[in-house]
């Protein structure tokens, strides 16, 4: 039997509001934390998920209110974060009194995330989810699950100046968010070095969606052109070299081939880089290709593509405002 905690979804939109109904789902008692219209939506007639893999509709009420804005004095087991990238910074310093408390699970994209906590709550326990999942944002109250993907959750940071009984309820809670999400619908593995797997993503990502949005094209189109197959394979290599001098463990890695294998089976998608330019968003840029061209800084790795890839996108992000 799944063990019920009390959770936070802080950032509910179409990710967050999934991933939180199937916990409450799971038996877990969960709190949305989002916009007010979404917001109000859920509690007035609970979430509404169109799936489009089961072709089936069905409506998720939770226990617990939905809020728009973190509740005071609530004492949570555990923060789910779900903000886009860009937005991490906000949220930290706004929730960092509770994060000093309780372990934060950050289930977003990009590299580096942790060091925005850390930076903020050095003894924050860091768990990471990472998923491909498609889930798409309809209306306020409903969001539409596009696809079927892997979800992996594991420990990212264990704080060395806590206790082992502090760290050994991290370990219990990420086992208690798996079965939880199991029993929710959504198939998840613990996996015991989740930073290999989020710098597999990485590679995957800033390798199509940086020139996706810069070409406006489909991913399939990208592949038909040399040049720009070769671009995209630098791109990844220079992450690589970032990755080894940082010391992620790339054994049974094949960055470069995954990332074309990924574009393959993904030919038909406008990648979600393209589809923020087109809605005038800001991307996640920073926290890919932006986060190597930083540490290539630092580091004193050159980083020439993914330097031009970020000005760039950066462009396109000024020109939509």
């Amino acid at each position: 039997m799944v063990q019920a905690m009390r959770l936070a979804v802080y950032g509910a939109g179409a990710i967050g509001s999934w991933f939180g109904a199937a916990l409450e789902t799971g038996g877990q008692e969960v709190t949305l934390v989002g916009r007010p219209t979404h917001v109000e939506a859920v509690n007035a007639h609970g979430l509404i998920v169109d799936d489009k893999v089961s072709g089936t509709t069905h409506t998720i009420r939770f226990f617990r209110p939905a809020l728009t804005s973190m509740p005071t004095g609530e004492n949570f087991d555990a923060i789910i974060i779900t903000t886009k990238t860009y937005a991490l910074s906000a949220a930290v310093e706004l929730l960092a009194p509770a994060l000093e408390k309780v372990p934060v699970c950050i289930l977003q994209n990009g590299i580096g995330n942790e060091e925005i906590f850390l930076a903020r709550c050095p003894r924050t326990q860091i768990i990471r989810v990472l998923t491909s999942h498609g889930v798409i944002f309809k209306e306020p109250g409903r969001v539409v699950h596009t696809g079927l993907g892997s979800t992996f959750i594991g420990v990212s940071t264990k704080n060395t100046e806590t206790s082992v009984k502090v760290n050994d309820r991290v370990d219990k809670i990420v086992k208690n968010l798996a079965e939880a999400w199991n029993a929710g619908g959504i198939p998840f593995q613990i996996v015991p070095d989740i930073t290999k797997r989020v710098w597999e993503k990485v590679f995957v990502n800033l390798g199509i969606n940086p020139f996706g949005a810069i070409a406006r094209v489909i991913n399939g189109e990208l592949l038909t052109e040399p040049l720009i197959r070769a671009a995209m394979e630098g791109a990844v290599r220079e992450a690589v070299a970032i990755a080894q001098r940082k010391g992620v463990d790339l054994t049974g890695i094949d960055p470069v081939g995954t990332m074309f294998d990924v574009a393959r089976k993904t030919r038909d998608n406008r990648n979600s880089m393209l589809q923020d330019i087109e809605k005038g968003k800001p991307t996640e840029i920073l926290f890919m290709n932006g986060k190597i061209v930083e540490w290539g800084k630092q580091l004193q790795i050159p980083t020439p593509i993914n330097s031009t890839l970020t000005a760039l996108v950066q462009l396109l992000e000024r020109q939509a405002r």
